[in-house]
């Protein structure tokens, strides 16, 4: 009993094994692209999904339509105004879609929607189906109070359908359905074809049976009812033949379905189930991956992609294959372990695995040796062809020595008495294969050079710091390198250097190492390091455990191909580093390839290996993947602006929260490359600026997507044109009051020196010569000598009078009069005053100018007479002075006047001033000029007089 019920068991796994095998691909995550608001959708509720004619896909959603650009959802604005804004449907029709909304149809497409104005028929009624022929009409159902109506609208016509009678239709890929209601009260299905509507299944009972039918281009099709009992769940049929009741899809209620185009059909119950039919055999999905649950809409599109719309969002699975072609092999389990890959001069590729070598020639044809002559080769690890075309292959675990096949038989070589393993085989500069031992005591070598027939010992001729040997380069500048157990090894004709312990850390061992064009030398450790020696011997660690992109991984092939790409085969997948780019294929491809041992790089395409994988083949000319980036508006407030953008991959290939970015503004450094989406910028300078944004392209070669946008940052409130105009305006008006104040000005100063000008002469020519005449009449009448003393002495006093008068005359001329208005007439002025006054004496006068004189000295000018006329008065009345030295000395800053006698002179702090010089000191202070008056007994006196333009009354 046990033993037969083992046997059912095993039988039941036996035939599940392969139907799951047959859904696997759901489960794969990579193939699922997912689409939300922040791709564009209205609403992460997607309630339909349509694609039209031209492959454009289309969601309705509670928020409105939006259709797929292949990189963004673009939402689609309907100018209604209708109560009821829901979207009844949606349907392909001609170069767009015809929507029902609300009960009244809208035709549109990617470029806008117009509302259909229909006959007043129609308008009065609303339309609760609609399905378009292929003849470029559409049949519509409309509801009146009590009844419901069929028409056939087409561009210019309208006509009503007399029969069959009215009901609800149902529209697929190549077939109308109606669900009609018959004069018997029963409800039947018909099909139009042809023009005519035909039964073909009778009665369901209930208005509302059908919940939906799919069918694809073939005609086979699954029709979906809710009614009545005994007949709900899915209902077969083929183009040929009539419907049938599944044998198992029963009894539950249907939420959504779709057909494929190979008849393959998906259905999503009330319930939360997910059914599908692969083959014609029905299959319950289970687990649900998340990507389809709550599930609201189904459609498969022609090439077998599967769109899910679920309260989530929008997933497309991509069916079609993966960039990455699959050799996993048909022999045992062990071969599947790929730990060498090789391509000889004759084009096939050698694979060494678990259980011995796998050959594959130039037409795809295969062959397995896990044997010569009778004994297993088991593990290889080392592959590698001479110069006359020989293959040897190595094994570091499994045989000792090597064996060689000349293209006719196998042959086994031993370099020693006592053999060992042998890790890899690399070839240098000039052809030689190096075998690259794994030394197991101290006797043991390095390994050996093939040099033609001899074989060399490596440790012989190079000192090495272990004879554990991993890895073997040799540069274009014939460098060896070296990775062993004890660290990394160069040797050049000039020395010997090692990179161990102190330069790795505590595991040195290095294990790969790659050169590039560059001759940098990139390495792994066993400690999941990657790290490279530049030109110029220095050490650069590019993975960490701790740092770049926290890559916990180990390393076991490094290789740079032909295009100076390097490729490394890691635990976690593979990846590239080109243009300064890091590349992760498992998330550029979303395909698992994980656990790799070797990579080949081809011109064609990349081959890797691993644990469990076999060998993979990617694609090299179908890496690129589009990318589109989008620069949202930035948002700015005052001196800061928030940047943000988007990215998008072709039809989702890449997660656009995977894809990396890097920004800058202006001719700024670019950003590190990462995922974020935006940047605020702080203390911008006013003015134009550039934000500019680069997306990596899809598998890292170089940067193939940019796009930028540019923003105007406002001046300062108090700077911009807004307050600037008004200030500018202000300061204008200024500048013409000044303008026209100083035109006022001059021309009142002008005014004024023609009135000084008219009164200078009026008083010279009348009271002058009224002088003048009464000096000489009383001169000439005191020749009279019969004249009485009295009247003599009388008309010497009027004489005299009229002189001195004639004097303050002339001085009072002189001040009014502008045409002596300047430095040159003050100094003539003053050597006149000092000539007649000083008629006695030695008079010298010294006129020095320094400068261009303030022309307020010269406004000043009668102070300055004033003073002077009373120091020359004190010196006649009092000084007894026979030199008298007079120095005038002016600048822009400031006038001198120094007066200096050789009198008697007097003791300032004794002597009490006279009325001469305290009139002095009162001008000095009055005009606030600088008074300074040195004096001693027999000595003489100095008076100095300073003004400055600082004085206050000048």
């Amino acid at each position: 009993m046990m033993l037969r019920c083992t046997i059912i068991l095993l039988s039941i796994a036996a035939f599940l094994q392969p139907l799951r095998a047959q859904y696997e691909h759901l489960y794969e995550n990579w193939r699922w692209a997912h689409f939300t608001t922040k791709s564009g959708l209205p609403s992460n509720t997607i309630e339909g999904i349509v694609e039209t004619k031209d492959r454009t896909p289309w969601v309705i959603t509670p928020q409105g339509l939006a259709w797929y650009d292949g990189y963004q959802w673009k939402q689609v604005v309907l100018d209604t105004i209708l109560p009821d804004r829901r979207i009844r449907q949606a349907l392909p029709f001609k170069d767009g879609l015809i929507v029902n909304i609300g009960g009244r149809l809208w035709r549109g497409n990617q470029y806008g929607f117009q509302r259909m104005l229909l006959n007043s028929k129609v308008d009065s009624g609303f339309v609760s189906s609609i399905c378009p022929t292929d003849h470029g009409t559409i049949l519509c159902s409309v509801e009146y109070e009590h009844v419901s109506q069929l028409f056939s609208i087409g561009e210019s016509s309208i006509s009503m359908i007399p029969s069959p009678p009215p009901g609800k239709l149902f529209y697929t890929r190549s077939t109308i359905w109606l669900l009609g209601e018959g004069n018997d009260a029963k409800h039947h299905i018909y099909r139009y074809k042809d023009g005519t509507f035909q039964k073909v299944k009778a009665e369901t009972g209930q208005p509302n049976a059908i919940r939906a039918i799919v069918e694809n281009s073939s005609g086979v099709g699954v029709l979906a009812m809710d009614a009545p009992k005994g007949s709900i769940g899915l209902w077969e049929y083929r183009s040929d033949s009539d419907f049938k009741y599944s044998a198992t899809e029963r009894n539950q209620p249907v939420r959504c379905l779709d057909i494929s185009e190979k008849d393959e059909v998906i259905v999503a119950y009330e319930s939360g189930a997910i059914h599908m039919r692969i083959d014609y055999r029905w299959m319950n999905i289970k687990p649900i991956s998340r990507q389809m649950q709550n599930i609201l809409s189904v459609k498969y599109r022609d090439n077998g992609d599967l769109w899910i719309g679920t309260e989530d969002g929008l997933y497309l699975h991509k069916r079609g294959s993966s960039i990455w072609s699959q050799s996993q092999n048909d022999f045992s389990d062990v071969s599947n372990v790929v730990m060498e890959l090789f391509r000889s001069s004759r084009g096939e590729v050698w694979t060494g695995t678990m259980d011995g070598v796998i050959v594959t020639d130039i037409d795809g044809r295969t062959r397995h040796l896990n044997t010569v002559n009778g004994r297993p080769l088991g593990l290889i690890t080392g592959i590698n062809e001479d110069g006359n075309g020989d293959i040897w292959i190595v094994s570091g675990a499994g045989f000792k020595g090597a064996y060689c096949w000349d293209g006719q038989s196998w042959k086994h070589y031993s370099f020693r008495s006592k053999d060992i393993g042998y890790h890899k085989i690399r070839k240098d500069n000039s052809g030689r294969l190096w075998f690259l031992g794994l030394g197991e005591s101290a006797e043991d070598p390095a390994g050996y050079i093939l040099d033609g027939r001899r074989m060399l010992r490596i440790d012989s001729i190079y000192s090495l710091p272990s004879n554990r040997v991993y890895a073997f380069q040799q540069s274009q500048e014939g460098i060896l390198w070296f990775g062993t157990a004890n660290g990394l090894v160069k040797i050049s004709e000039m020395r010997t250097r090692i990179w161990d312990r102190d330069d790795l850390g505590k595991n040195p061992k290095v294990f790969t190492l790659a050169i590039d064009s560059t001759g940098s030398v990139w390495f792994s450790t066993f400690s999941a390091l990657l790290a490279r020696i530049t030109p110029d011997d220095s050490l650069e660690w590019v993975w960490r455990n701790d740092e770049l992109y926290n890559y916990q991984q180990k390393i076991w092939d490094l290789v740079v191909d032909s295009s100076n790409i390097l490729w490394l085969a890691t635990t976690k997948g593979l990846y590239s580093y080109s243009n300064e780019i890091w590349t992760n294929y498992n998330v550029r491809t979303g395909d698992p390839v994980r656990e790799l041992r070797v990579v080949l790089p081809l011109q064609e395409n990349v081959l890797v290996g691993g644990h469990g994988i076999g060998v993979r083949s990617m694609i090299r000319n179908k890496n690129s993947i589009p990318l589109i980036v989008s620069i949202m508006k930035p948002m700015i407030d005052q001196q800061t602006v928030h940047c943000s953008w988007n990215v998008a991959s072709l039809w989702g290939a890449i997660p656009s929260e995977q894809i990396e970015t890097r920004y800058k503004l202006e001719d700024a450094q670019w950003s590190e490359w990462s995922t974020i989406r935006d940047i605020v910028f702080s203390d911008l300078e006013s003015g134009e600026h550039h934000f500019l944004v680069q997306a990596k392209d899809s598998f890292g070669n170089k940067v193939v997507v940019s796009n930028s946008v540019s923003f105007y940052v406002e001046p300062p409130v108090l700077m911009r044109p807004i307050f600037a105009l008004p200030l500018l305006g202000m300061f204008i008006a200024i500048i013409v009051l000044l303008y026209r104040y100083r035109k006022a000005q001059r021309i009142n100063a002008l005014q004024i020196l023609n009135q000084r000008t008219r009164i200078a002469n009026d008083l010279h020519d009348e009271v002058g010569s009224n002088l003048a005449s009464v000096a000489l009449i009383s001169a000439r009448l005191l020749k009279d000598e019969s004249l009485p003393d009295f009247v003599r002495e009388q008309l010497s006093a009027i004489r005299e009078t009229a002189a001195k008068t004639s004097d303050f005359l002339r001085d009072i001329v002189w001040y009014v009069n502008p045409r002596y208005d300047s430095f040159m007439s003050l100094e003539t002025r003053l050597r006149e005053i000092a000539g007649r006054m000083l008629q006695d004496q030695d008079v010298r006068i010294e006129m020095n100018n320094t400068g261009t004189a303030d022309e307020r000295f010269v406004e000043s000018r009668r102070s300055i007479i004033l003073m002077f006329k009373e120091i020359i008065h004190n010196i006649v009345k009092h000084a007894q002075a026979s030199t008298v030295i007079i120095q005038c000395d002016y600048s822009r800053d400031e006038f001198l006047l120094n007066v200096k006698d050789n009198g008697v002179g007097f003791n300032p702090e004794t002597t009490r001033y006279g009325s001469g010089l305290l009139s002095i000191k009162r001008r000095a202070r009055e005009t606030g000029a600088e008074l300074n008056i040195r004096s001693n007994l027999g000595e003489g006196t100095t008076i100095t007089i300073i003004f400055r333009t600082n004085a206050t009354d000048l």
